[in-house]
């Protein structure tokens, strides 16, 4: 199985060299069949070489949290439930909420031009819409790879970018350095960039005149009673209670362990600067899938997808990953920033939801491959165990 590559959240980080052994400690005592099963899956991921790994799933009748491993390799401060991560793109599809809210409100249209908003950002933005940027056909370039160096192990000071406040304008220049991919909307052409999300925050900051982390806070993390999370600016450091991150030392997944905790939310704004936990993860995706967050027309809109390859859709902010029998089709997003790798899930029915996070970005074949199986296997559960292989490899591809 190919491994998951950067696909998400362009950011410079501190780089540390430090001495961890390939399988952490276990933690607590799982209680019952379900945290059993979560905590074998995140054991799993642990032994394949993270540090440590934690997730929750959530059903109508219980939440279950879970964790493995160590949160510090340098204290020996093991995983826990409650410690909150970087979440990376999982941002994606919480800012694509609040795009949809304001459509719902008569605010702005999907098929609006950039340009209506923000005039002088694009030089085709009269022929790129918002619906374009939600779903990855705008045929902007990405900026990761002009600021996000190869080899993470490199010396701080030979990483300018580390503690650098960009402005979302920077970002977009970075991007527009490059040709178009495409033309905006060609038929059967798709390409992720977090470009797109770094326009779509600017959109909203325009449309509604208030900050973006403003309208997060009022629109998503609160009636979705997400109570720790948050969505930082300034600060290059994750408040406690926090999982120190660590990546390879390459991002081929190669080389030494070295940590990657310390870095400025500006580089991924919009399109991954979110902080959180497992558990608050979880409750997102079953208040947005089972329609607290948006009109049933919204909801219906974000659920409209174009092929993304190897049998996924991806909708607005929204991957669509179907796998057939009794599972059916899940919904949700993934997230890589350096320190972190998330998997957010959730049935179609909004009915059962699991995140799993491991604290290592750039990693081992077999590390992205447990993070993956652990999600969808439960999400799915043990019955549709081929299935869920199927769904890794299309997903291990298209994001890699």
């Amino acid at each position: 199985m190919r491994r998951l590559l950067v696909m998400l959240c362009a950011v410079l980080a501190l780089a540390i060299p430090v001495t961890a052994s390939s399988a952490g400690p276990r933690g607590p005592a799982a209680r019952g069949a379900a945290a059993d099963e979560l905590r074998a899956a995140l054991d799993r991921v642990v032994d394949a070489g993270a540090p440590g790994a934690v997730g929750a799933v959530e059903s109508a009748t219980a939440t279950t949290t879970a964790a493995s491993g160590l949160a510090d390799t340098r204290t020996g401060q093991p995983m826990a439930p409650e410690l909150r991560f970087r979440a990376g793109s999982v941002t994606k599809t919480l800012v694509a909420t609040v795009v949809l809210q304001l459509v719902g409100e008569g605010k702005l249209a999907l098929d609006d031009p950039v340009a209506r908003w923000l005039p002088d950002l694009l030089p085709n933005g009269d022929r790129v819409t918002v619906r374009q940027l939600l779903n990855h056909t705008s045929g902007i370039p990405d900026y990761v790879d002009l600021v996000l160096p190869e080899d993470l192990s490199t010396p701080p000071e030979a990483q300018p970018a580390r503690f650098r406040v960009w402005a979302p304008e920077e970002l977009v220049r970075q991007a527009l350095t490059k040709p178009p991919l495409f033309e905006p909307g060609a038929p059967g052409r798709w390409s992720y960039s977090n470009t797109n999300y770094i326009v779509v925050g600017l959109l909203v900051e325009r449309v509604t005149g208030k900050p973006l982390e403003r309208e997060l806070r009022e629109r998503v993390f609160w009636p979705a009673d997400l109570e720790d999370t948050d969505f930082p600016v300034d600060s290059p450091f994750i408040s406690r209670p926090r999982s120190r991150g660590y990546s390879t030392a390459r991002r081929d997944g190669t080389g030494e362990l070295v940590e990657l905790t310390a870095l400025h939310p500006s580089a991924a704004w919009a399109a991954g600067a979110l902080v959180s936990d497992a558990d608050d993860l979880a409750r997102f995706y079953r208040a947005l899938l089972g329609g607290r967050l948006l009109k049933a027309q919204q909801l219906a809109e974000m659920k409209q997808t174009v092929p993304a390859g190897f049998g996924l859709g991806y909708g607005l902010g929204l991957f669509e990953i179907p796998l057939g029998g009794d599972c059916g089709t899940l919904w949700g997003h993934n997230g890589a920033i350096p320190g972190f790798q998330t998997y957010a899930l959730s049935t179609a029915d909004g009915g059962r939801q699991v995140a799993i996070t491991a604290n290592l970005y750039a990693a081992p074949d077999p590390v992205t491959s447990a993070v993956l199986f652990g999600a969808l296997g439960q999400a799915c559960g043990q019955a549709q165990a081929s299935k869920a292989v199927e769904g890794l490899e299309r997903l291990a591809r298209i994001t890699g």
